[in-house]
């Protein structure tokens, strides 16, 4: 080959290199960032709190609550009352052991709903809804 086939080789394959580094770098975001006001009820680093509401939730949550749609398991989409809905852990009776305060503290459930409030939406609403159970009568 010709010196200047070489040279003209290389640069296509450092060219093409180059291009598909860069491709590959422009991993999507799986969030939407919040609002400066919403910043206030977030604890920390954003992108960490999410990424530990993320593990959470699949640890804890998405057995139960992801759906399998064409094959592939999709996060259900919470309407915003669900998510900030503190007292989910007593009205829901299949929450029962799984969201206990032994087994999720306040400062993870919180990150479990930074996770479900900001990341992108799967465009599936959580199905079915859940019931709430009525409160114990007080003697």
């Amino acid at each position: 080959m010709a010196m200047y086939e070489r040279r003209s080789l290389l640069f296509m394959a450092t060219a093409i290199t180059l291009f598909l580094g860069h491709c590959a770098s422009r991993k999507e975001v799986a969030y939407t960032r919040p609002s400066e006001a919403e910043m206030a009820d977030i604890r920390g680093d954003f992108d960490e709190q999410f990424e530990r509401g993320r593990i959470l939730y699949n640890g804890n949550c998405g057995g139960c609550h992801n759906l399998k749609i064409n094959g592939r398991m999709v996060v259900p989409d919470f309407s915003l009352p669900q998510l900030l809905d503190y007292e989910m852990r007593m009205q829901y009776a299949a929450h029962g052991d799984r969201l206990s305060e032994a087994r999720v503290s306040k400062e993870e459930l919180d990150d479990i709903q930074v996770y479900l409030r900001f990341r992108r939406p799967s465009g599936h609403p959580v199905a079915p809804l859940p019931v709430p159970q009525a409160p114990p009568k007080m003697n």
